[in-house]
Order: C-alpha cells, then sequence, then structure tokens
C-alpha cells in the first residue's frame, strides 16, 4: 500500500501560485533597478546641464540660444525625473504588495507541506504497527502448531 495525499494536486497549484508570486517579485525588482539607474542616469545629466549653464554665465560673450536650449533641455529633465520619481513610488507599493503575496503564497504551501508530512508520518506508523500485528500473527501460528508433546 502506497501513501497517498488526498490534497496533493492542491499542493501543487498552491506551489505553482508562489512560484509565480516569485517571479513577479522579480519582475518589480528588476523594474525598481531600472528605474534607479534611470533615476541616476538623469540626475547626471542635470548637472551637466547645470555646469554647462554656470560655463555659459562666466564667458565674456553671452550665447543666449545656447543658455535658452540647455535651460529647455534642463526642465525637459526635470520633468523626466518627476515621472520617474513616481514611476519609483508606485514600484515601491508593487514591491510590497508583491513581496506580501509571496509570503502568503509561501504560507499556503507550508500548510499544506505539514499536513502531508504529518499524514505521511502517521501512514507510516500505522503501516509499522499493521505489519508488526502480522508478524506477531504468523509467530503466534508457528508457534502454537507446534505445542509439546
Amino acid at each position: 500500500m502506497k501513501f497517498d495525499f488526498r490534497f496533493e494536486s492542491l499542493l501543487r497549484y498552491r506551489r505553482s501560485l508562489r512560484d509565480e508570486c516569485q517571479r513577479a517579485l522579480g519582475e518589480v525588482i528588476t523594474r525598481r533597478e531600472t528605474l534607479q539607474q534611470q533615476r541616476h542616469q538623469i540626475q547626471n545629466q542635470l548637472g551637466e546641464q547645470s555646469e554647462q549653464l554656470r560655463q555659459i554665465g562666466l564667458e565674456t560673450v553671452l550665447n543666449v540660444d545656447g543658455a535658452r536650449s540647455r535651460q529647455y533641455y534642463r526642465t525637459v529633465l526635470e520633468s523626466e525625473l518627476a515621472a520617474v520619481h513616481k514611476q519609483q513610488e508606485l514600484a515601491g507599493h508593487q514591491l510590497n504588495r508583491a513581496r506580501q503575496a509571496l509570503v502568503e503564497a509561501d504560507r499556503q504551501v507550508q500548510v499544506l507541506e505539514k499536513l502531508k508530512e504529518r499524514q505521511l508520518q502517521e501512514y507510516t506508523e500505522h503501516t509499522r504497527r499493521y505489519e508488526q500485528r502480522d508478524l506477531e500473527d504468523i509467530w503466534q501460528g508457528t508457534h502454537q502448531t507446534k505445542e509439546p508433546k
């Protein structure tokens, strides 16, 4: 007789849900890292634009078109930085939800795994007792037929 866990299909399903939660968490983490890199790039570009504007201001002949184009580009970068910041906040909320979902999915898997383990132990103990009883019956059967005369 073989041990058969009644909820094996549910356990497989919950494991697949947990795997999906892990994948989703990985995607959110990757997205946050990408946004962080974008933020650093934009901040570096803003720093470069500020330095170029400062250099233009130090020139004896003022280049108005160059200053205006750099100021416009700086404004574009600032709006991009604000958009990235909002996306980072959203990704932070998504990360928290993904972590919570993974914790819950993992908990559900662990509950079923503990149940399976407990039932397997009960099955093993029951089988051991049953086999022990069979051995005792066999032993008694062989010794009762050989009564001394």
